[in-house]
């Protein structure tokens, strides 16, 4: 059915989402924020989750995920500046000069 290299990337961000989403946390909490009995909560809960997946998981995933951001996140209640970005890169890139056409 799938491995645990399904489960990385993107597809790790988004059932964070869903989990937080489904424990009556904000989606985008942060999982190291949380308390130890909270993530072990979390880890059940995703454990749950995942071992509930039907054949076409990764429609499942991506469907959940949009609902979560479209009934949690994308609202008129939302405000940005109380999720600060987890990691900012302010290393210095130097974009090549356009040339005149």
């Amino acid at each position: 059915m799938f491995t645990p290299d399904d489960f990385k990337g993107e597809t790790a961000q988004r059932l964070q989402v869903i989990i937080m989403n489904r424990m009556s946390k904000h989606p985008l909490t942060n999982f190291k924020s949380m308390m130890e009995h909270e993530k072990k909560k979390f880890n059940v809960s995703l454990s749950q989750y995942i071992a509930e997946l039907p054949d076409d998981w990764e429609g499942k995933i991506l469907n959940d995920f949009n609902n979560a951001c479209n009934d949690e996140i994308f609202n008129e209640n939302f405000q940005a500046e109380q999720h600060p970005p987890l990691l900012i890169n302010t290393d210095i890139q130097l974009l090549p000069k356009e040339e005149p056409i």
